[in-house]
């Protein structure tokens, strides 16, 4: 019997992400934290849900609703604690509602995990009918994403990055 060697290529094992860097802390009139972000922008990196011994041990039930991002040394700057991650799908976009075409209202179409800015006067014209699915930029940078990042833990070779899912979403 002859054995073949499998080697795992852990490019096959990236999924697509958008991470919204973290900016600032704001308060409104009534004293809430707001959190302000930059755009989001799409990434590809390997994640998957916490599922060590140790790492169930450190986070206790938390572990449950947690992800674990590793990224290669050499992004080690990208990210940061508290930027927030889109993770399992989920996008800056939101589908819009709009039936026609709206004048300064951005929109965008999807292809697989690329968004394309449709240009008024040559993809469609104000006042045509939409008759596709398009996408708008969520209001606040932020809004849709559904994990936060807790502190990068550096390694040899690898940035191991924890993410937390934000309650409610």
């Amino acid at each position: 019997m002859k054995v073949i060697p499998i080697k795992p290529n852990p490019n096959d094992w990236k999924k697509p992400l958008y991470v919204a860097s973290f900016k600032e802390v704001s308060y409104d009139d009534e004293l809430n934290e707001i959190r302000m972000y930059d755009e989001p922008i799409y990434y590809e990196y390997n994640y998957q849900p916490v599922s060590s011994y140790l790492d169930i041990q450190a986070f206790g039930k938390d572990a449950i609703e947690m992800k674990k991002i590793v990224i290669p040394i050499s992004d080690k700057d990208l990210f940061k604690e508290y930027d927030v991650a889109y993770l399992e799908g989920a996008i800056p976009y939101n589908e819009t509602t709009d039936t026609e075409y709206l004048e300064n209202v951005e929109y965008f179409k999807r292809d697989k995990d690329t968004f394309t800015e449709l240009v008024a006067g040559v993809d469609y014209e104000i006042g045509d009918t939409i008759e596709e699915t398009l996408y708008n930029k969520e209001i606040n940078n932020g809004d849709n994403a559904n994990y936060v990042f807790l502190p990068p833990k550096e390694g040899n070779a690898v940035v191991i990055i924890y993410c937390q899912k934000i309650k409610g979403k």
